[in-house]
């Protein structure tokens, strides 16, 4: 797959789906931004990312070098069911849709507030939805 430069656009959306899995379409993108000649810009795989990977039993060792491979996001679905551990992928999207920035503990919301500085801690409750409204308004200026 091609390198892509987050510092133009966003990653997909966390509420994408690539087989089945919420937030993959995501971290494909961001693992593609930090191969040579990408730029992941403010982004990082830490968080819904390295979760993701765990509930999928890779590395993101693993899943760089797959995701470098490809071609298509199909590839890379295709080599997650070849060497992954899907039977968890079901609790994890139900429990990511649900997941609120409250249930963070205080260190990791007071990190997490800070990076996504462009939401008001009244604005945010679903991490996701902080997400995507943090996308929309970091490239707010890029889209005009």
């Amino acid at each position: 797959m091609e390198p892509l430069d987050l510092t133009k656009h966003a990653p997909r959306s966390p509420k994408e789906k690539l087989a089945g899995i919420l937030f993959l379409p995501r971290t494909i993108d961001k693992i593609r931004a930090s191969l040579p000649g990408g730029n992941i810009g403010a982004y990082h795989l830490p968080g819904g990312s390295s979760r993701l990977m765990e509930v999928l039993g890779i590395t993101p060792e693993q899943l760089t070098e797959a995701v470098k491979n490809a071609q298509t996001d199909e590839d890379v679905a295709a080599w997650i069911a070849a060497n992954g551990t899907l039977e968890h992928v079901e609790m994890f999207n139900a429990g990511f849709l649900g997941f609120r920035v409250a249930d963070f503990d205080e260190e990791t919301r007071t990190g997490w507030l800070a990076e996504h500085a462009t939401l008001k801690p009244e604005e945010i409750d679903l991490v996701h939805e902080a997400l995507i409204e943090d996308d929309r308004r970091s490239f707010a200026a890029v889209a005009n």
